[in-house]
């Protein structure tokens, strides 16, 4: 069986910082999204914190697998002003 569910970590990240208007943005990335977006986390060169490997280790240990919620907010806005209405981004079609 399968499920979606989105763990947020509170070290790492809080809602009222989300800028997504699915208010998502603190679960994304196991919760390093903000990170990500403010450009304080990259996950290509930065360690990923061991409380969060310490989470992916305990589902492992328990036969489940977990995968990191992604969608392409976790860019830097900034460099795309266009994507912003209304002081929220709009990642819809044209």
């Amino acid at each position: 069986t399968h499920m979606v569910y989105g763990p947020r970590n509170t070290l790492h990240s809080n809602i009222l910082n989300d800028t997504d208007d699915y208010k998502w943005e603190h679960v994304l990335w196991f919760s390093l999204g903000e990170q990500i977006r403010e450009g304080r986390f990259d996950p290509a060169t930065d360690p990923i914190p061991n409380d969060i490997l310490d989470m992916v280790h305990y589902a492992r240990s328990k036969n489940v697998s977990l995968l990191a919620y992604v969608y392409p907010l976790c860019v830097h806005w900034s460099k795309f002003p266009e994507a912003w209405v209304g002081g929220w981004t709009d990642i819809s079609m044209p």
